[in-house]
């Protein structure tokens, strides 16, 4: 599309930028004793539906806890994500129901893996790299589990398994997410809150901090081992390679159809087709896509424009239902600093005449 030609021209001889930058800090389990601790707190007690989700990293195919909220000795789990023996296992406890539901998938050491535990109040269902890879009827709701929610460990039976690998982005919402939504926005970081996003821990603290912060506006942060003292259980940050290319950052503004997203649907590498989707925006409405190479979360129409403006493509069509796509390759031989995207749609019940979606942040050109 002729929008995008004039990027690449603005782009072309911009510095190059790390794969790492977005992913930010993983934390590192040694798979003897680290945990992570974030204290019980009411809106973490998710009954009716949830979704829990990860980047893994395990070390090796042996037994340990990447994240849950559970009755230590053998009393009932709330919701718990573990490995076993090459397979990532979720597992429940439905009140009144006197075993647990289980469902597993095999999982490779060695790499990084996005794993979500999803339950929408009739069914556990496990996402492994965007794909159902088991499901199994569970009908009613969750157990009230007033327990930590701990990342590291497993203790099933009073006997504790430890996590040894990395983990990144973990995130807890009081929804079922769809399963294509958890897939695309497992690439990218998040860094506020959104709706039905009761917990995000990034892990992207300064080396150092024995906090752990919730980046989802509850407040459920937590801390490196079981307390904010310095201890051997401690995990350690290091740099993250987790597969994130973009960051959402936030500042969206509703209209008509709610709050619009943008999403980087695919890495913008060199000589790859790469994809843009607005969805959730007015329908047959005209838009106006804002390019810019830095944030300056300038006050606009009611809203926030978060990208500068080196670059506005407007008239912009969606299509019948709020949805636009955009399509563009990045030539091989483009190397640049990170973009800022950002929509903004022609929309009456707006508040001042436009709604806008996010602010995207992409991390390209690797």
């Amino acid at each position: 599309m002729k929008a995008c030609s004039i990027l690449l021209s603005l782009l072309a001889f911009v510095p190059f930028a790390s794969a790492d930058d977005l992913a930010g800090h993983a934390l590192r389990f040694d798979g003897v004793d680290d945990i992570t601790t974030v204290p019980f707190s009411p809106s973490l007690d998710v009954l009716a539906e949830f979704t829990l989700e990860a980047w893994v990293f395990p070390a090796n195919a042996n037994t340990g806890g990447i994240a849950g909220m559970w009755g230590w000795g053998g009393s009932p789990d709330k919701f718990l994500l573990y490995l076993s023996g090459g397979t990532v296992v979720g597992r429940i406890s439905r009140a009144g129901v006197p075993f647990h539901d289980t469902v597993s998938a095999p999982i490779a050491a060695g790499g990084w893996t996005h794993v979500a535990l999803r339950y929408d109040g009739n069914d556990l269902t496990l996402i492994v790299n965007g794909n159902e890879a088991a499901t199994t009827p569970a009908p009613g709701a969750l157990s009230s589990v007033p327990q930590d929610l701990r990342m590291g460990i497993q203790d099933i039976g009073a006997t504790d398994h430890f996590f040894g690998g990395q983990l990144d982005e973990v995130r807890l919402w009081s929804i079922a997410r769809p399963t294509r939504d958890i897939w695309l926005d497992s690439k990218t970081c998040r860094t506020s809150a959104t709706s039905g996003l009761v917990g995000l821990w990034r892990f992207d603290e300064a080396l150092g901090n024995q906090s752990i912060v919730d980046s989802s506006g509850n407040g459920n942060d937590g801390s490196l081992g079981s307390s904010n003292a310095i201890e051997l259980e401690d995990p350690v940050r290091q740099s993250s390679s987790a597969p994130m290319n973009w960051c959402d950052l936030g500042f969206s503004l509703a209209g008509s159809a709610g709050e619009p997203v943008l999403r980087g649907v695919s890495q913008m590498k060199g000589g790859a087709r790469s994809y843009l989707e607005l969805r959730d925006a007015r329908r047959k409405s005209s838009v106006a896509l804002v390019v810019g190479l830095s944030q300056v979360n300038a006050p606009l129409l009611g809203g926030v424009l978060v990208p500068s403006t080196e670059a506005i493509f407007f008239g912009l069509p969606t299509n019948g239902n709020g949805e636009l796509i955009l399509e563009f390759a990045w030539p091989a031989a483009l190397v640049f600093t990170p973009a800022y995207f950002q929509a903004w749609i022609q929309d009456p019940k707006a508040p001042a005449g436009f709604s806008a979606s996010n602010g995207l942040l992409s991390d390209s050109g690797f």
